[in-house]
């Protein structure tokens, strides 16, 4: 099973590789329920990090989480901070300044708004949401690591009064699903797994496919038509700013090197050099003796021996 989990978990990195430019190291922000999950299970954090994005990986913790972190913490001595803080070492600390839309810094905000901050690209207005600096998210369940009894008790009863005051907790998650090319990662019972791409991931994914999938056949037409046109439309085009633009490119021919070249019909080939024998005088060719071998001299003579004289065939008929 783990064996399976990790290869779904490659083909996913994939996925965010291609189409969202995704590279080692990856940018991890941790929030502090992970960072609790973690230390109640005894997960090294770089470690399984590594394991699950099969890559090298740089956690980081943002200012908003660590002030959630440090409540009811003074911050000095061995009590002074959680047990499931890790070092500065491991874990760096992630600056993030928040404005609002008349450009002041918010100062410290709740972690769930920092993180989405993080997540949109700080996005102002009605831009569009992206995760334009490829951040990966690790989170968990808030009650998640949680062994002791009454301080489950007690989050939870901090978390009824924040919905009474009308400060209703936000879903790192739920809100992170809803931007585009955003990897989340949770911890469930000292596992750590990657989530499938959420919905809005595929629908950018098919969009972006169905873009240039129209603009192929499109700029397809109209470089046949501009072709027809123009000839030197194909040479490249200088804008205004300097820019250039590159033409349509078309089939060419073969390579000249690799193709045989054409010859006339009307050129005549060239004769055939003369050899020694052709310049000799036809007089010395035919006054030149044939010779013969040894061997052709003495089945000759052996012939001459064999066959009958005249006089003996005339003796032999009487």
């Amino acid at each position: 099973m783990k064996a399976k989990r990790m290869k779904n978990q490659r083909k996913i990195m994939q996925t965010y590789q291609m189409h969202y430019d995704f590279r080692e190291a990856y940018q991890v922000l941790i929030t502090s329920d992970c960072l609790r999950a973690m230390h109640a299970f005894a997960m090294p954090i770089q470690k399984f990090l590594l394991n699950t994005l099969q890559g090298k990986v740089l956690p980081y913790i943002t200012q908003c989480t660590l002030a959630k972190v440090m409540e009811g913490y003074s911050g000095k001595g061995r009590d002074g901070r959680p047990a499931y803080l890790p070092p500065p070492m491991d874990v760096p600390l992630r600056y993030c300044k928040h404005k609002d839309d008349e450009g002041q810094e918010r100062g410290v905000i709740p972690e769930a708004e920092c993180l989405i901050d993080l997540l949109s690209g700080q996005v102002k207005g009605n831009q569009q949401p992206k995760n334009k600096n490829h951040f990966v998210l690790a989170a968990a369940d808030w009650d998640e690591g949680i062994k002791d009894q009454k301080q489950r008790e007690k989050l939870e009863a901090e978390r009824r009064k924040r919905r009474r005051q009308g400060n209703q907790d936000v879903d790192v998650r739920d809100r992170a699903r809803t931007i585009a090319g955003v990897p989340i990662i949770y911890v469930k019972r000292s596992v750590m797994v990657l989530e499938e791409p959420s919905a809005a991931t595929d629908r950018a994914i098919r969009g972006v496919e169905k873009d240039k999938f129209k603009d192929g056949i499109g700029g397809a037409a109209r470089g046949v038509k501009r072709g027809r046109e123009d000839d030197d439309s194909d040479q490249d085009t200088n804008n205004d700013d300097g820019s250039k633009n590159r033409g349509v490119k078309r089939a060419r021919g073969p390579n000249p090197m690799s193709v045989k070249k054409k010859q006339p019909k009307d050129q005549k080939q060239p004769a055939p050099p003369a050899t020694a024998q052709e310049n000799q005088d036809p007089s010395q060719q035919t006054a030149k003796r044939k010779r013969r071998g040894k061997r052709g001299k003495h089945n000759a003579e052996q012939g001459d021996m064999a066959k009958p004289t005249e006089g003996a065939i005339e003796s032999e008929q009487t």
